[in-house]
């Protein structure tokens, strides 16, 4: 009778059935977005959604409103709540070591995604997301391919604090130091928003428009924003001024078809679904990467014709 009972315990293990009770089915998640609003963060929203549908989990839901200190609360109350992990993007780089301790002492696994904080990657399980620093250095390489290697550009950053900013004007500037034709005579923070970013745009025109080449703008959440900047100071966007931008979403791309953007990078928001196959396969007892690269592509103005019609954000 004990070797019989063996033989079914091996049986089971060679299945993975052991596991059975672990799959994500039932389990209780803290999920915290930065913000929601832009069609980016929709779209990644969107994704996580999905996945909770598919993988059947129970979710707490909470909005920081681009407040650090409010994701710092709800990653606390994810504690109080005993929730089986966390999911959450980092609003910005510094801050999250403490509350980010006190989840691991709790024994509550954390999932990133989208933008990490600058703390010991012991701290979490992985990070789903693109690279920031690939993001610069695509639009940097296409620039040069495309124009050569004389010219004069201007950064509209997001906010310098966060990971996405700060990495990809490094990307950036890790390509185009190499060329000293090239020289960057301005850079202004647009914080992710379309009317603050026409009003550095338009600053730096008054400041250095018949200089300015080129604009490096690291989102579409800002483009509509320099666009008509550019506009309203009687130029021609994607002619007179050539823009490359990061994200590639539809209202990104619109403008690359239209003209009036040059260059826009791909920083795919389909995160949810990775996401949870990774939490599923942790508590499977499987090894996870710490890091899960997503892929993505750049897009010039025959590109975005082509691809718009089935673009999913």
């Amino acid at each position: 009778m004990k070797k019989l009972i063996v033989i079914y315990v091996l049986l089971l293990c060679s299945t993975g059935l052991l596991y059975a009770g672990d799959t994500l089915e039932g389990k209780f998640i803290g999920y915290s977005q930065p913000v929601i609003g832009d069609n980016w963060r929709e779209a990644n929203h969107g994704s996580f959604l999905e996945a909770q549908k598919k993988y059947g989990v129970d979710v707490k839901f909470a909005i920081a409103e681009g407040k650090q200190e409010n994701q710092i609360k709800h990653l606390k109350s994810f504690i109080a709540q005993g929730v089986d992990a966390i999911v959450f993007s980092a609003w910005v780089k510094s801050g999250y070591g403490p509350v980010l301790k006190e989840i691991k002492r709790a024994g509550i696994p954390v999932f990133l995604f989208d933008r990490a904080p600058d703390v010991d990657n012991s701290l979490y399980v992985t990070l789903v997301a693109g690279s920031f620093i690939e993001d610069g250095q695509a639009d940097a390489e296409w620039l040069v391919e495309n124009l050569g290697t004389k010219w004069n550009y201007v950064s509209v950053q997001g906010d310098k604090a966060s990971q996405p900013s700060y990495e990809r004007e490094k990307g950036f500037t890790d390509v185009v130091k190499n060329y000293p034709g090239i020289k960057r005579i301005n850079t202004q923070e647009g914080m992710w928003n379309p009317q603050q970013s026409k009003e550095v745009m338009e600053a730096m025109l008054k400041a250095n428009g018949k200089d300015i080449d080129v604009v490096f703008v690291h989102s579409d959440t800002m483009i509509h924003g320099v666009v008509s900047a550019i506009e309203e100071y009687g130029l021609k966007p994607g002619k007179d001024i050539i823009i490359a931008s990061i994200d590639g979403t539809r209202d990104g791309l619109e403008l690359v078809a239209a003209g009036k953007v040059n260059v826009d990078h791909e920083f795919s928001p389909l995160m949810g679904d990775p996401l949870y196959k990774a939490m599923e396969d942790y508590f499977l007892g499987k090894s996870v990467p710490k890091k899960i690269l997503l892929e993505n592509d750049t897009f010039d103005q025959e590109k975005a014709i082509r691809d718009l019609p089935t673009r999913k954000f």
